[in-house]
């Protein structure tokens, strides 16, 4: 009798936890569902009052509004993409070793070096990050190996050096968050980035989040830049198509990882 009232304990944590999980027509408007399902990818941009416009319903939303009323940036740049799993996965979650698999992606700070993004005001593509790798804490200098996590941790912390070719070499905080149904992470400076002389985000007043949401046959990724700089005229823009570009250079490096991790199910 005890054998079954367990094994019944065990089927409903089981149940409980699938049923975190929210499907695409759940999380978004249908309207913002169809444009995503069309185009695979929507973007916002705020001046001064920002208002989020893009972020996903369900617990990854929770208290994120609140963090960027704390913050108060000048500048807010969303980005909503969508990936699709594959066959493998139609009408049903990640399971506990794809997540795993997903979070140490996120972790692989050092695979960032030499990934590219479109410049606007070169018209080309560009390296974002010419050098990137962990250090052993916030003024470390010792290179570490990017961690990887057999079990998903509910949070942790890296820091990391990185070095890019429009703001220069700075430190970074990177705070993670893993939920059943949702991986993120919140990168934040830890020095003042300069435009080329002129010093531009002092410590702290650069803050990008990237939230992986499990949606069934999808992954949701909703991703932030929210800076808090003086409104310089003409920096406005130049600042917008900065942040939706590298937006869009970390998603190309997130769901060429994500393509290996689901593909590598498909074939098991």
């Amino acid at each position: 009798m005890y054998r079954i009232q367990f094994v019944s304990f065990i089927f409903t944590i089981f149940l409980v936890s699938m049923a975190q999980a929210l499907s695409l027509e759940e999380l978004v408007p249908y309207e913002i569902k169809q444009a995503l399902i069309k185009d695979g990818v929507l973007k916002e941009f705020s001046v001064g009052d920002y208002q989020l416009a893009l972020v996903p319903d369900g617990n990854s939303a929770v208290g994120m509004s609140e963090a960027l009323d704390v913050f108060k940036p000048t500048i807010l740049v969303e980005s909503l993409f969508l990936y699709e799993k594959g066959s493998v996965n139609i009408d049903s979650v990640w399971n506990t070793l794809q997540q795993s698999s997903l979070f140490n992606v996120l972790c692989s700070i050092s695979t960032l070096s030499g990934i590219e993004y479109y410049s606007a005001s070169r018209k080309r593509m560009r390296i974002f990050y010419d050098t990137s790798y962990i250090v052993d804490g916030p003024e470390g200098e010792i290179p570490l190996p990017d961690p990887v996590f057999s079990k998903t941790p509910e949070k942790t912390t890296l820091y990391a050096i990185q070095k890019d070719l429009t703001f220069g070499e700075n430190r970074y905080r990177y705070d993670y968050e893993a939920k059943p149904e949702y991986i993120r992470f919140t990168q934040e400076n830890l020095t003042t980035m300069h435009l080329g002389l002129v010093p531009l985000l002092g410590k702290g007043k650069l803050r990008t989040t990237v939230t992986v949401i499990d949606a069934e046959r999808y992954l949701l990724i909703y991703a932030i830049s929210a800076a808090k700089t003086p409104l310089i005229p003409g920096l406005e823009r130049k600042l917008r198509d900065s942040f939706s570009n590298r937006a869009d250079a970390i998603y190309g490096w997130f769901i060429k990882k994500a393509n290996y991790v689901f593909s590598a199910s498909r074939t098991k």
